[in-house]
């Protein structure tokens, strides 16, 4: 005798029953497994294969529908190898679709939504976007919801559905940003000076771009101060280094200069004032 037909004949005398019946349940359960096998090794395969062509969440969905539909096929060639009654169990699976569906419904509304976002293009996994008043790269687009790590270091977790709806700016995208840097200075300064020292100041700056080029003008006559607005383009990849030192840069030739950046200041008249001198004390 085979050692193989021992195992299974111990096997029938321990539990009690036929060696067919034991036969049948070995069967099942290397045709459950084969099938997840078979899944995961789908999963990879077509998910290795779609990442050259397809976005990540693309080809993670599509890898995951064959592990299940596998997984699926293994469950029912199981119960047909077991001889289990499927009508019952057709009812049952119908009542808990139900249930389950009604469970779902929002997370299959994100997974649409994420598949529709993908889909468009507009953003990748790497890239570096702006949501409202986070900005930060994306490290993850997955079936319910994108996460965004900023640029202080924190994970923001953005439901698909909420993304597709909302303004999204990928900075990663553009080549050059423009900043704006509003600069006030005294009444009693010289404005055209005031433009010259600037716009040196944007000259020596290997980072500012020539063209377009940069424009500095009286936005407003403020209260305290004739309010200038510099505009200067910035390529992206050191749109955040250039922002740290060009204020700092501005200030500091505008004080060698005796360009003064002036305080909020107020001028206060009293009026009648000697009136209210001469008035005798009662």
């Amino acid at each position: 005798m085979w050692p193989f037909d021992q195992i299974i004949n111990t096997a029938a005398n321990l539990f009690g029953t036929e060696e067919s019946v034991v036969m049948r349940y070995i069967m099942a359960a290397v045709a459950f497994i084969l099938a997840i096998i078979i899944g995961k090794y789908l999963d990879k395969l077509v998910t290795r294969a779609l990442l050259k062509t397809a976005s990540v969440y693309v080809a993670k969905m599509a890898g995951k529908f064959f592990l299940y539909a596998s997984a699926i096929l293994g469950i029912v060639a199981t119960i047909s190898i077991l001889g289990i009654d499927v009508s019952s169990l057709i009812i049952a699976s119908g009542f808990l679709g139900i249930v389950i569906g009604l469970a779902a419904q929002s997370s299959l509304g994100e997974a649409i939504a994420g598949l529709f976002f993908t889909a468009e293009g507009h953003v990748r996994v790497g890239d570096l976007v702006e949501l409202g008043e986070a900005v930060g790269y994306v490290i993850d687009i997955g079936f319910l919801s994108t996460k965004v790590r900023t640029l202080d270091g924190r994970i923001v977790r953005v439901p698909n559905s909420i993304l597709i709806s909302s303004n999204v700016v990928n900075l990663s995208r553009i080549r050059a940003r423009r900043y704006d840097i509003p600069v006030g200075i005294s009444y009693l300064s010289d404005i055209g000076k005031a433009v010259e020292v600037i716009r040196d100041v944007l000259e020596r700056s290997e980072y500012v771009l020539a063209e377009p080029e940069p424009e500095i003008f009286v936005e407003e006559l403020g209260e305290s101060s004739v309010n200038l607005l510099v505009r200067a383009w910035i390529p992206i990849e050191y749109w955040w280094e250039v922002r740290k030192y060009l204020i700092k840069e501005i200030k500091e030739a505008l004080d060698r200069n005796g360009i003064e950046i002036p305080f909020p200041q107020r001028v206060v008249w009293l009026r009648d004032m000697r009136r209210v001198e001469d008035k005798p004390n009662k």
